[in-house]
């Protein structure tokens, strides 16, 4: 466990924590207290919108609680407080208590929202006339989220349960940030108290992997007395292990192919062969890099067709739902291609041949893709070439 003392006797001036709503609260209650005219003035003057900046002032509910505190302690000319006994700040399992836990399951997949746990954060040891806390939870925000953060003030086992506070907190999943806190409006409340829960916060696991939740020690932790000086800690961190079956990718994709014409008439004058690709569920046919599809290995997309925009080329010409990625190859290059390598002989004789044509290609990730289809090629010709072709000649 490590330890931090803050050197800071003002925390109040920290604006790392952002709280929109709680300027208001304060002054209400201000309004009913006790406390001197001068106190008022100097909090109200945090909560007002100085000319020209046009935007109120975003001040924690915590610091101008704080304020309030330290113009006290100077009023009242309040001597430095003993050093505390030891005391340490944990995160654990809101269920177990447990500083480390382990969810999900590896013959299951983590579900798509995630899988959701909770944890708290406790206070152990001794504390004398503790007046405001503020906990910063640090996490890895690509796998895992905050939901909720709360001060559990219905729970007897809250450090401030019973009291008047000001609360306030802050959540940020970009950068992976959870800030909760609370303080007194009155120093005749501070606590000595063995021990208690400081705050709740729920959490979703996104992925799988072990991971920690840490303290953020050097602005957003702290504890502070009723004559706003440090009270020095140790803490302890939090360890998640997330299970979850994760299905290996294949390593080439099996796509659906359909190749229109179904029959090809090889003496045919058209201009295009056209495919329609279909990849299978998980995958999306507008990933698919069009300069790498090629039929049979050889002939590549007609360039006039790869230059159109994606989402023009993508459709559902089948009705089936499942959106299909249309492309389009020169017709006289795969006839050309056909009569180079089908059995010519046989071709001749029957006239009808049915052939496989494959096309591969790479989604924008590299990952490689194949599909096929057979289609049927028909050869006409007069008779004369019937008997050259007897002959071995094949005319074309």
């Amino acid at each position: 466990m490590e330890t931090h003392t803050h050197t800071h006797t003002h925390p109040h001036t920290s604006n790392h924590i952002r709280i929109h709503q709680h300027n208001e609260i304060i002054i209400k209650q201000l309004e009913h207290s006790s406390i001197s005219i001068v106190s008022k003035i100097l909090i109200y003057s945090r909560c007002n919108i100085k000319k020209g900046e046009g935007v109120k002032r975003i001040v924690s509910g915590i610091m101008l609680a704080l304020i309030m505190l330290s113009t006290l302690t100077l009023a009242l000319n309040i001597q430095h407080a003993k050093s505390q006994q030891s005391t340490t700040l944990k995160i654990v399992d809101a269920a177990t208590g447990s500083s480390s836990i382990t969810i999900g399951s590896e013959t299951e997949p983590i579900p798509k929202g995630g899988i959701p746990f909770a944890i708290k954060v406790v206070l152990e040891g001794s504390v004398s006339n503790l007046m405001t806390y503020q906990v910063g939870i640090i996490f890895d925000p690509t796998a895992i989220n905050c939901t909720n953060a709360y001060n559990p003030k219905n729970d007897p086992n809250y450090i401030f349960y019973g009291k008047d506070l000001v609360e306030a907190k802050y959540i940020e999943n970009t950068r992976g940030e959870a800030v909760i806190g609370a303080a007194l409006l009155n120093p005749a409340d501070a606590v000595t108290i063995e021990g208690g829960i400081l705050c709740m916060i729920n959490f979703t696991a996104l992925k799988t992997g072990t991971f920690t939740l840490s303290f953020e020690t050097t602005t957003d932790t702290f504890l502070l007395n009723n004559q706003c000086l440090d009270i020095p800690f140790q803490i302890q961190g939090f360890t998640l292990t997330v299970y979850g079956f994760t299905a290996h990718k294949p390593q080439i994709i099996i796509a659906t192919v359909d190749v229109q014409p179904q029959a090809l008439n090889l003496k045919s004058r058209g201009k295009w062969v056209t495919v329609y690709i279909k990849l299978p569920e998980g995958y999306n046919v507008a990933d698919i890099n069009r300069r790498t599809i090629l039929l049979n290995g050889t002939i590549p997309v007609d360039p006039f067709w790869i230059s159109k925009p994606i989402k023009s080329v993508i459709g559902d010409y089948d009705n089936d739902t499942i959106p299909d990625l249309m492309v389009k190859f020169d017709r006289q290059q795969i006839i050309n291609y056909i009569m180079a390598n089908v059995d010519l002989s046989r071709l001749y004789e029957e006239r009808f041949m049915t052939i496989t044509l494959t096309v591969t290609g790479k989604l924008n990730d590299g990952t490689p893709f194949q599909g096929s289809d057979t289609i049927k090629i028909i050869l006409p010709m007069p008779r004369c070439w019937r008997l050259l072709a007897k002959l071995g000649i094949y005319p074309l």
